[in-house]
């Protein structure tokens, strides 16, 4: 349903579960702006069948109708078997969803995680595509790309709860808020006690353009009772009030002092 959820994750559950309709307007809601994660598995991506769903248009790895499994089967041809230790690239060190620590200590916190249980074999679609995170060897685990509005991602691993049975709770839930954070665009909310989004950050002159704003705790949840002050600093260097109306948990004000860049 249109507006329902901001972002939506599927395991692995090849297409047919979903049907024909429920996949169309799946993939309707990630052209809207909603998120979208596909993990690993043995029944999803091109095993599931989802080559030959609108889904393949937004997912960001490469699938093929030949690559169809019926569901009592498994192809082993499209797995990498054996313990795939997850390591950020030099590009996920710089990303959101990866950050555990300043880059020269995040890796050798994600090298304290215990490695995957083998993963799917995927590969980016196009050079569009940012490779997040990898194996030692250099396999490809993690894909993901700012698709505006939409942004998606292809996890090809899916025993990320061996972190958490080994111990590392704090590690699992961080790993799996900041995705979630990430797919649903409040990854910029979650690192600042007081924050200002501008959708769209890119735009016509003279476009009336929303902005959002909030205040947080330390322990990431919004105040209720916030009064916000809001204000634009024009490129003349002039000084306007917003005029801030308060939602559920952040205000809202128009910004329309847009014609010059």
């Amino acid at each position: 349903q249109p507006g329902k959820y901001d972002g939506y994750i599927i395991g692995d559950v090849p297409a047919d579960a979903f049907g024909p309709e429920n996949l169309k307007l799946l993939a309707n809601r990630v052209r809207d702006g909603a998120g979208l994660l596909m993990t690993g598995g043995f029944h999803n991506f091109g095993a599931g069948g989802y080559s030959e769903t609108p889904l393949a248009d937004v997912l960001p790895v490469a699938m093929s109708p030949t690559e169809r499994t019926p569901p009592d089967e498994i192809d082993p041809t499209l797995q990498h078997e054996g313990q795939l230790q997850m390591l950020p690239t030099a590009l996920g060190l710089q990303r959101f969803i990866m950050r555990l620590d300043v880059p020269e200590k995040s890796v050798q916190r994600w090298r304290s995680r215990p490695p995957l249980s083998g993963a799917t074999r995927l590969q980016a679609k196009n050079n569009f595509v940012e490779v997040l995170a990898e194996a030692e060897d250099g396999t490809p685990l993690l894909f993901a790309v700012d698709a505006r509005p939409a942004r998606v991602a292809a996890f090809a691993g899916d025993t990320t709860r061996l972190w958490f049975t080994h111990g590392m709770h704090e590690e699992h839930q961080r790993f799996w808020r900041q995705m979630i954070l990430w797919l649903s665009r409040k990854d910029q909310e979650a690192e600042q006690g007081v924050w200002a989004r501008v959708d769209p950050r890119n735009f016509p002159p003279k476009q009336v353009v929303e902005v959002t704003f909030g205040a947080r705790n330390e322990k990431g949840e919004p105040y209720a009772d916030a009064v916000f002050q809001a204000d634009v600093k024009t490129p003349s260097g002039e000084v306007l009030p917003l005029s801030a109306q308060k939602g559920d948990e952040h205000g809202i004000a128009d910004i329309s002092e847009t014609a010059t860049p």
